[in-house]
């Protein structure tokens, strides 16, 4: 029982506690998903799915445990402040958003993160501000839950990948003076389905706007 290995630090939302190990003092968080309010097989096809990921950019799955109620997933504790926060905070000081080398840090954080999941024909499903988190081990931003059968495509990650951007290339006098760019916001966070970019578009479009960056 997860009880008798882990003691609960603090309640961090609904579903999530923070934990240390009593024998070795590692910190993780346990997700806790009642099985009387989710599909067993949509449950299972997580569980199948966080298995078989190994990502720098997406938090671990250490273990898993249940009961006849519930299942609990411990996972890897990214201890930094989610990327939503981050941004709010930032934003007051000139900060991050007109830090031109953090902004293609972040981004890059993000896309790597739904490119893995895009390559597995999965979706990420979770493409918030609120889901991504930064881990100070790891010195990047990772996403800290999935919900790859969600019903949503992955033009969807694509969508919201693209208003993670759009919200930092507008308040950065800086970024919007590089057309490829501009071209790559407008392209992700396009409305229409038809017009939006696929996630080959996105990841290739990015590597691309990387590579200049760095080159200059």
């Amino acid at each position: 029982m997860l009880a008798q290995k882990y003691g609960i630090i603090k309640k961090v939302s609904k579903n999530h506690v923070n934990v240390r190990n009593i024998y070795t003092s590692e910190k993780f968080t346990i997700k806790h998903i009642n099985k009387s309010r989710s599909s067993i097989r949509l449950i299972e096809d997580t569980i199948t799915t966080y298995r078989d990921l190994d990502h720098r950019n997406i938090a671990r799955l250490i273990e898993i445990d249940e009961d006849d109620s519930s299942y609990y997933l411990v996972k890897e504790l990214c201890d930094g402040a989610p990327l939503s926060e981050a941004l709010r905070y930032e934003s007051l000081y000139d900060g991050v958003i007109t830090n031109t080398e953090m902004f293609y840090s972040i981004m890059s954080d993000i896309i790597e993160g739904v490119n893995h999941m895009h390559k597995k024909n999965m979706t990420m499903g979770q493409v918030t501000t609120d889901n991504i988190i930064f881990s100070t081990k790891d010195c990047c931003y990772k996403f800290i839950d999935i919900a790859p059968n969600n019903k949503k495509s992955q033009k969807d990650d694509v969508l919201h990948v693209g208003i993670i951007a759009k919200s930092m290339y507008q308040a950065c006098p800086e970024l919007q003076n590089n057309k490829y760019l501009h071209d790559f916001v407008s392209g992700c966070s396009e409305q229409d389905p038809i017009k939006r970019m696929n996630p080959s578009q996105m990841y290739t479009s990015w590597k691309f706007i990387t590579s200049v960056f760095h080159q200059n």
